[in-house]
């Protein structure tokens, strides 16, 4: 059958008018259109179907990133879930926690170079016959008799040492003294676990 109109042959692309047949290369014209269809539609339409997957999958990566960005996300229940766990510390932290550490034990040791200094001059005082302050008057008194300077009283943290003066009598009817001198630790309250001694208290 012939065919009516003017056409293009799929095969070689010349103009063939009004023919059933292709001058140039000899293809039936109206078969060679309806096998280029036959192979043209099924892969436009996968094209398709495909442009549409890729979109919906990319539309909701974008939706969980979101979500997940701004710290929300859902159980099943429609209850927001908590957020995540405190990551660990960071190796800034963890240098300044050292360095706090540290910080803290060099002040434990000066406190006791102190005390062992403040006994020294204590003992010496005593060979001396001078009469330990009373536990009322404290170190303060023998601060203000020019015997010991504010600084020999006073603790890394800012606290006066602790004192302490127990009496007795010795033999002959002699009086004895007993100096207990401490300090009271960071939070300057005698008496509990971050007192720091030499061994007396």
């Amino acid at each position: 059958m012939a065919n009516s109109g003017n056409m293009i042959c799929p095969a070689c692309g010349t103009f063939q008018p009004k023919a059933e047949e292709c001058t140039q290369c000899g293809v039936i014209i109206a078969k060679a259109q309806a096998q280029k269809a036959a192979v043209e539609e099924p892969a436009a339409q996968a094209n398709d179907k495909s442009k549409g997957g890729s979109s919906s999958l990319l539309a909701g990566v974008a939706i969980a990133a979101a979500l997940l960005v701004g710290g929300w996300y859902f159980w099943p229940s429609g209850e927001s879930a908590p957020r995540p766990p405190v990551q660990p510390k960071t190796q800034i932290e963890k240098v300044a926690a050292y360095n706090a550490q540290m910080a803290a034990q060099i002040q434990q040791t000066d406190a006791l170079t102190k005390l062992r200094t403040l006994r020294t001059k204590l003992y010496l005082m005593d060979e001396k016959g001078v009469v330990p302050p009373s536990n009322e008057e404290g170190l303060h008194a023998l601060v203000e008799k020019g015997l010991l300077k504010q600084d020999e009283i006073t603790d890394p943290w800012g606290h006066d040492f602790a004192y302490r003066l127990e009496e007795g009598i010795q033999g002959q009817g002699s009086r004895h003294y007993q100096v207990y001198v401490y300090s009271a630790g960071p939070d300057g309250i005698p008496g509990n676990k971050d007192d720091i001694g030499d061994g007396e208290k």
